[in-house]
């Protein structure tokens, strides 16, 4: 995907801080929730920023029991949001 990162930029104690930044399009946050819940992990807080047509998030998270995130599970999480934002593209065609 052009100019999209999905990257966990840190970790105190239990919880983790995943910073997205992505092109801002319908639906992406309801898809976020979505794939995030299917995880199993645990939203915590949640900070975006919009600029043009650009997103950027910062989505800080726990396992769904409160558990802080293993780097295995950092690499399933950072697949599974990969996953949406593709599907996101492939459903929309590029703006001009």
């Amino acid at each position: 995907m052009h100019d999209t990162s999905v990257r966990f930029v840190e970790q105190s104690g239990v919880l983790s801080v995943v910073e997205l930044r992505t092109k801002d399009q319908p639906q992406l946050l309801a898809a976020l929730s979505e794939i995030l819940f299917r995880e199993r992990v645990q939203v915590v807080r949640f900070e975006s920023r919009v600029r043009g047509r650009r997103m950027l998030g910062r989505l800080t998270i726990v396992e769904h029991d409160g558990a802080p995130i293993d780097s295995k599970r950092r690499l399933q999480v950072q697949a599974a949001i990969f996953g949406v934002l593709d599907g996101l593209a492939r459903r929309r065609p590029a703006a001009n």
